[in-house]
């Protein structure tokens, strides 16, 4: 019977997680032309997500969460523009009507800052939470912990000392 160490050095290496250039290159050419069909959509969204790219610049932590959570609130304040020139006809004579329209930007960018305003409140009610639920818990332990001083006394409940080292015999 052989050890299965012995074939450790033979077993493939884990896959890396990504894009590899040649993924990219098919995801570029079945895009292309959906991006040629949607260039005025993709054009608004461009000018209507713009808080989104200045809460992914800003963030400088990996999880990306700010930029998630803007993001996709931002892109659903969006909707109503690109519903408004869906309505009209998609074309660049039509995104000028919609690009003036007030109160489709008003929607847009304040749906941006309503997922600033969510990303910076969670923080304090997320602490709240963990702060209300740990001591429910402890009142549970302090409870069980008084049970078990009354069956087995109050010797069971004291400290021990580490410094006081008893004599084992040895």
């Amino acid at each position: 019977m052989t050890d299965s160490s012995e074939h450790h050095d033979s077993v493939e290496p884990e896959r890396q997680i990504g894009l590899t250039a040649w993924h990219k290159i098919v995801l570029a050419v079945v895009l292309a032309p959906f991006a040629g069909v949607l260039l005025p959509s993709l054009t608004l969204l461009l000018l209507g997500m713009l808080p989104t790219l200045a809460a992914a610049v800003a963030e400088r932590a990996r999880d990306r969460h700010l930029a998630v959570t803007v993001g996709l609130i931002n892109f659903c304040g969006c909707v109503p523009l690109l519903m408004e020139l869906w309505s009209l006809g998609q074309s660049f004579s039509v995104i000028g009507t919609v690009v003036r329209d007030t109160y489709g930007w008003l929607i847009a960018y304040s749906a941006a800052g309503l997922g600033w305003l969510i990303y910076l409140m969670m923080p304090p009610f997320v602490g709240a939470y963990y702060k209300v639920v740990t001591e429910a818990h402890l009142k549970v332990l302090q409870r069980t912990q008084r049970k078990l001083v009354e069956i087995w006394g109050e010797e069971i409940a004291e400290t021990p000392n580490p410094a006081q080292k008893k004599d084992t015999g040895r």
